[in-house]
């Protein structure tokens, strides 16, 4: 390893905040190792968006709660192509997190029988 590359992977993990644990450990592991690991070895980044099947996956809901969930305007999809919607990780990740029931009014809710 270069000398160049040496001070610009220290610097990277002195500096950059948004690296994850797995990435520093990584970075730490080449330094002292003096080569640098194979990208494909780098754990790969989250999605930022998500088709409906992974939206429903992390809210633990069939897709079709996902369709009545955008069709009640609490998920808000993007149209990346005519026809084709994809959901921010964030918005689901946050839906998940703090539960959807109370947006939805008395009125939508089924009766128990």
């Amino acid at each position: 390893m270069s000398p160049t590359t040496h001070a610009l992977i220290t610097s990277l993990l002195t500096l950059d905040p948004s690296l994850s644990p797995t990435e520093k450990e990584a970075l730490r592991s080449a330094l002292a190792e003096g080569a640098v690991a194979p990208l494909a070895a780098l754990p790969s980044p989250p999605l930022l968006l998500l088709t409906q099947r992974q939206a429903a996956e992390l809210l633990g809901v069939n897709r079709t709660t996902v369709w009545r969930l955008t069709g009640l305007g609490i998920l808000r999809p993007t149209e990346i192509s005519p026809g084709t919607k994809r959901y921010e990780r964030v918005q689901v990740e946050t839906l998940a997190r703090e539960g959807y029931r109370h947006l939805l009014k008395p009125a939508r809710l089924r009766k128990a029988a």
